[in-house]
């Protein structure tokens, strides 16, 4: 397990401040993440997940 920040990180604090403005996001990052519980780089990710 590594504790360096990760790729998928965002430093926007900003989107948390808009309750609505993030649920299609939010599935977007579900997606994504499920896909690398399966072994899916991102190179190998449909460019809608990615």
């Amino acid at each position: 397990m590594t504790t360096t920040k990760s790729a998928h990180s965002s430093d926007d604090a900003d989107d948390l401040d808009a309750p609505g403005k993030n649920a299609a996001g939010s599935d977007k990052t579900i997606l994504h993440e499920v896909a690398h519980h399966f072994g899916i780089e991102h190179e190998e990710m449909p460019i809608w997940i990615q």
